[in-house]
């Protein structure tokens, strides 16, 4: 019977280990896919500045008085 006890408990350490690794991995992963995600959104926040800038400026520009004659 002590053989069966060991070996259950080897297994459930085994079991336990291979959990921890999983999980470690998850959380690295996550942690990657949100790095990713912070960058996408500062890329398109960028972008959307940019455009809302050259509208404000074209804007501008067409307000201004023509000095052609």
């Amino acid at each position: 019977m002590l053989i069966h006890e060991a070996l259950s408990r080897t297994r459930m350490h085994e079991a336990q280990r291979a959990a921890a690794e999983w999980a470690l991995a998850r959380e690295l992963t996550a942690g990657r896919r949100w790095e990713w995600l912070a960058r996408f959104a500062a890329r398109r926040a960028e972008h959307a500045r940019a455009a809302t800038a050259a509208r404000h400026e074209a804007a501008a520009a067409a307000r201004r008085p023509s000095n052609a004659y």
